[in-house]
């Protein structure tokens, strides 16, 4: 028997492949401005990676959207991924973030700061609807609706920013510490003759 799956949703986990340099991790020690958020707090500023400070951060970041376009699109034409906004996220000992969906935004991602690989993760929900529901014995990539992936210190995950994902009640007694990003895209996609042309 051959299983075919089909139209999956791909979600790619890696990680920055080097330290923080003293100059960026003296940044993220630094008192930043938090405002409540619904189970966790973010960073009153939206655009944390345009601090000239974190500029090869932002950088190497932006290779792992161009890495995801790259490698599940593989666009005809040179597609390249910006970042748009970029805020850091504080979840506290059995704080959570609710399901949410980044509008306006073609990649999202994720770096982690300050996370419990053992206890720390991102969990993604499917929107599909189904009309009749039967419960698994044994869940994998066919059959589930809603997956777990662990996460760690310096790892990147991006995923398109229509995935429903959340964060569940933490039982990591220290902060969780993240940096998210949403991203557009700039280039030529489409085809003239199948009138799908578009130039941003």
């Amino acid at each position: 028997m051959k299983i075919h799956a089909l139209f999956p949703t791909a979600v790619i986990q890696s990680s920055l492949d080097r330290c923080l340099t003293n100059e960026e991790s003296d940044f993220f020690s630094k008192d930043i401005e938090f405002v409540k958020a619904v189970g966790n707090f973010t960073s009153r500023d939206k655009h944390i990676l345009d601090d000239p400070k974190l500029f090869s951060l932002k950088k190497d970041l932006t290779k792992k959207l161009q890495e995801y376009i790259d490698t599940i699109y593989k666009p005809v034409n040179r597609v390249e991924a910006y970042i748009t906004q970029s805020w850091i996220s504080v979840t506290p000992p059995g704080g959570h973030h609710h399901t949410h969906k980044h509008p306006n935004s073609f990649l999202s991602g994720v770096f982690y700061l300050d996370v419990d690989e053992k206890l720390d993760k991102i969990n993604f929900i499917s929107d599909e609807y189904t009309t009749v529901y039967v419960e698994s014995k044994e869940w994998d990539d066919y059959n589930s609706f809603h997956w777990c992936i662990n996460v760690h210190p310096y790892s990147v995950v991006v995923f398109p920013s229509s995935l429903s994902h959340n964060v569940p009640d933490t039982s990591n007694p220290n902060n969780r510490v993240s940096l998210a990003f949403n991203s557009f895209i700039s280039g030529e996609m489409g085809c003239e003759e199948d009138l799908t042309y578009l130039k941003l």
